[in-house]
């Protein structure tokens, strides 16, 4: 049901219906939908939904199962191949994206069966090329050369696969969907993944001790944190808010061992800061 009061309840079932899990514990002991690759919900001529490329932000809160192949997690508008569309998806080995016609913005890593929230404040007439998403909190900014075109009037919403096409089904469960029709700041977008992380527990596994001292902080990467690395990708995220990220050179390898490591095996092996660290603070 869909609490925004624009009507858009998703009451049609694609495929196999997805199964209710009444109390999920990856998920804080709350609801979720779990779609298992076969199936989805969706509504029909949905009302008051951006189109175009209208600004807006949007909130997912979900778990990937693991298969591999490509999955929608939530999406609306027409099937890629016929109109525009606008929606989250993953190929099953990359990472999880928002994509609009088989394009979008930078692939962000992440891991089977650890629970996530996704979001994106969209400025109206932007390219994928310069929109940062938020994973966990974490923004990285970087895309395709592609400004997403909704098709107006949207044709159909739909949860666990792409809009109007029974194909790419889901595989995992879905808590939550949040749609704006505005692009949100940063402090907006906080608390609004700060009620998520409280209403589901998301964060338990990804945030940064209340103990930690984060004055004058310039750079601080923690192997062991699966915001600042997933457990798979050449990136290692910066948690001090500075986006000054550092990218594997050679083949360091990550080990889960003592909470998580890098083994570096030869002189080749590194993190390169070059791309990212900010002049200011050499």
């Amino acid at each position: 049901t869909d609490n925004s009061t624009n009507g858009n309840n998703l009451n049609t079932t694609s495929g196999t219906a997805p199964t209710y899990v009444l109390s999920n514990t990856s998920f804080n002991n709350k609801p979720t939908v779990r779609f298992n690759n076969n199936g989805a919900i969706y509504c029909s001529n949905p009302t008051g939904l951006p189109v175009g490329s209208q600004a807006m932000t949007t909130y997912v809160v979900g778990v990937w199962n693991g298969t591999g192949g490509n999955h929608s997690m939530f999406s609306w508008g027409a099937n890629a191949y016929v109109g525009n569309r606008w929606g989250v998806f993953t190929d099953g080995s990359s990472g999880i994206q928002f994509e609009s016609q088989g394009v979008g913005s930078t692939f962000r890593s992440f891991i089977a069966d650890i629970p996530f929230i996704f979001s994106l404040p969209y400025a109206a007439g932007t390219s994928y090329s310069s929109v940062t998403t938020y994973l966990n909190g974490v923004g990285v900014t970087g895309g395709s050369s592609f400004t997403p075109n909704v098709i107006n009037p949207v044709q159909e919403i739909a949860i666990g696969r792409p809009a109007t096409a029974g194909v790419e089904y889901w595989a995992g469960d879905v808590a939550e969907v949040i749609v704006y029709n505005t692009t949100h700041d940063a402090a907006t977008r906080q608390k609004v993944e700060q009620y998520l992380d409280q209403k589901y527990g998301i964060y338990n596994q990804y945030v940064v001790s209340s103990n930690f001292t984060t004055s004058n902080l310039i750079l601080h990467l923690d192997a062991s944190n699966l915001t600042s690395y997933p457990g798979s990708g050449t990136t290692w995220y910066d948690l001090s808010g500075n986006g000054n990220d550092v990218v594997a050179v050679g083949a360091p390898t990550y080990t889960a061992t003592y909470n998580g490591g890098f083994t570096f095996s030869s002189v080749s092996d590194y993190f390169d800061t070059t791309p990212n660290l900010q002049e200011s603070y050499v």
